[in-house]
C-alpha cells in the first residue's frame, strides 16, 4: 500500500515540474502556465459577453470602453505569455523573432495611438450647436486657425468633445457637410449616454478631431451613377455625398433610399434644406 502512495506522489509532482515534451521553466510550474491561458480564455467570453449584452448589462458606453480596452489588454498579453512560455509553440529562433517582433509593434502601436498622436492634436472650436428633427443635433466645427481640413464625402472622424484629446474615449461619427465646403458639419442623434446630452453642449467647446478615416465614399469608385441606401442617423455620411455632387455640380444620376421607424421624426424629411443645389428634387414615398 505505502509503494503505491509513493507511486501516485511521484506522477502529481512530474506532473506540475515536468513533461517529457515541454519541461517547465524554472521557477515557472506548469500550473502558472494554465493560469494565464485561463486567464486570457476568460478575458475573451468577458469581452464578447459586455460588447454583446452591452446594454443588458447597463454599461454606459465610457464604461464599456474602459472594460473593454482592459480585457483586450489582458487577452493579448496572456496569450502570448502563454505562447511565448511554452516551449514546443516558439522553441525555433524565426518563431521566437517573429513573436517579439509583433510584440513591439502592438506596444508601438497603443503608445502611438495613446500617446503620441494625441500629443500632436490641435484644437478645434465648436461653432454651433442646432436642434433638428427626429431628436437630431446638427454640431458645426472650425478648423483651427490657420489650417483646412479636407475629407472625401462619407468618411468619418473621432471626436473627443470637450475633453482631453488623451481621454480614453472618444466618439466616432460621419461627416454629413459637403467635402467641397469650409465648414464641418456633424449630425448626432440622441441615442445613448452621450448623444443624448450633444445638445446642451455649448458653442466655443474646445473639440479635437482625429480624422478623416474610412473608405465609405463615392470618391472611391468613379461610376456611372449611384444608388444610396440609409436608415435612421445612418443617412449622415450619405446626405455628404449628396451635398457634395450638388457643390461639384456632379449630374451623374443618384437614387436614394431612406427608411425610419418614426417618418414624423425622421432627420431626413428636412434634410432637402440642406441640399439648395441638389440636382433632383427628392421624392417621399411612405410604406
Amino acid at each position: 500500500m505505502s509503494s503505491a502512495i509513493q507511486y501516485e506522489d511521484d506522477r502529481e509532482e512530474q506532473w506540475d515540474d515536468t513533461d517529457d515534451e515541454t519541461p517547465a521553466l524554472p521557477g515557472r510550474p506548469r500550473r502558472q502556465l494554465f493560469n494565464r491561458y485561463t486567464a486570457a480564455l476568460l478575458a475573451l467570453i468577458a469581452l464578447i459577453a459586455s460588447s454583446v449584452w452591452r446594454q443588458r448589462l447597463r454599461l454606459s458606453y465610457e464604461a464599456w470602453h474602459v472594460i473593454h480596452t482592459v480585457l483586450a489588454l489582458v487577452l493579448v498579453f496572456g496569450a502570448l505569455g502563454h505562447v511565448l512560455f511554452v516551449d514546443e509553440y516558439v522553441s525555433s529562433l524565426w518563431k521566437q523573432v517573429l513573436w517579439t517582433l509583433m510584440s513591439i509593434a502592438f506596444v508601438a502601436l497603443i503608445v502611438w495611438v495613446r500617446l503620441i498622436k494625441p500629443g500632436r492634436a490641435r484644437p478645434w472650436r465648436l461653432e454651433r450647436v442646432t436642434a433638428d428633427r427626429g431628436e437630431t443635433t446638427l454640431l458645426s466645427l472650425a478648423p483651427p486657425a490657420g489650417t483646412s481640413f479636407h475629407f472625401e464625402p462619407g468618411q468619418f472622424g473621432w471626436f473627443a468633445i470637450g475633453r482631453s484629446p488623451y481621454s480614453l474615449t472618444q466618439h466616432p461619427f460621419s461627416f454629413s457637410s459637403s467635402a467641397e465646403g469650409g465648414e464641418v458639419e456633424l449630425a448626432i442623434r440622441a441615442l445613448g449616454d452621450f448623444t443624448s446630452g450633444v445638445g446642451r453642449i455649448q458653442p466655443g467647446t474646445t473639440v479635437y478631431v482625429d480624422g478623416p478615416h474610412g473608405v465609405f465614399s463615392m470618391d472611391q469608385d468613379e461610376g456611372p451613377g449611384f444608388g444610396f441606401i440609409a436608415g435612421g442617423v445612418g443617412i449622415a455620411g450619405l446626405i455628404s455625398m449628396v451635398r457634395t455632387m450638388a457643390d461639384r455640380q456632379d449630374v451623374r444620376p443618384a437614387v436614394l433610399f431612406y427608411a425610419n421607424g418614426d417618418w414624423d421624426k425622421a432627420w431626413a424629411k428636412t434634410a432637402g434644406k440642406f441640399l439648395p443645389q441638389a440636382p433632383a428634387k427628392p421624392t417621399i414615398e411612405r410604406a
